[in-house]
């Protein structure tokens, strides 16, 4: 019997059974006191993610704007020391809802949800990031990836902090 999963929130570090199976689930939560369309149009530009978040040193499309679904874009960041560089696509783009992003790398598949509800305060922003290993080497090393969990949880509480620290300084009138 397979049974429908319901997105673990405030479960950060729950493990679930596609963890069991190597999968890695990490879920960051943060409320924006913006518009939600403002937050989602902020968050989504790409080509203005070296200026608003720390750890991302350049972007660079790699198809035509506008950005949506299909966009594919390389991102260098710094992380863990040293500068990675990745390529990521767009998978999904539903504004001011939710954009997908997925990529892989390292043998191993990467799709990260940027979900966006309107709350009484502006934006409730929910960021749920999975690792599935392909390859046989990166199987094998998906225990070991599971020690760096914590270290990549701070990766994304910083960069969403960078997010709602430029979003916040944009929005006009805040709400109290």
């Amino acid at each position: 019997i397979v049974r429908p999963r319901m997105p673990a929130r405030h479960a950060d570090f729950q493990h679930s059974a596609d963890e069991r199976l190597g999968v890695m689930q990490i879920v960051v939560e943060e409320g924006i006191r913006a518009p939600r369309p403002l937050t989602f149009a902020v968050a989504s530009d790409v080509l203005s993610w070296p200026s608003l978040v720390s750890s991302i040193r350049s972007t660079e499309l790699l198809t035509r704007e506008p950005i949506g679904a299909g966009t594919r874009f390389r991102e260098t960041r710094h992380i863990h020391g040293s500068l990675a560089t990745g390529e990521m696509m767009f998978a999904e783009f539903e504004p001011p809802n939710l954009f997908v992003l997925t990529a892989q790398n390292h043998g191993a598949r990467y799709r990260i949800e940027h979900i966006f509800d309107e709350v009484p305060h502006g934006t409730g922003l929910t960021v749920r990031f999975f690792a599935t290993p392909l390859t046989t080497s990166a199987r094998l090393m998906s225990p070991l990836a599971l020690l760096f969990r914590y270290a990549l949880h701070r990766h994304l509480k910083a960069d969403i902090a960078d997010l709602k620290a430029s979003i916040e300084g944009r929005n006009p009138s805040p709400s109290n």
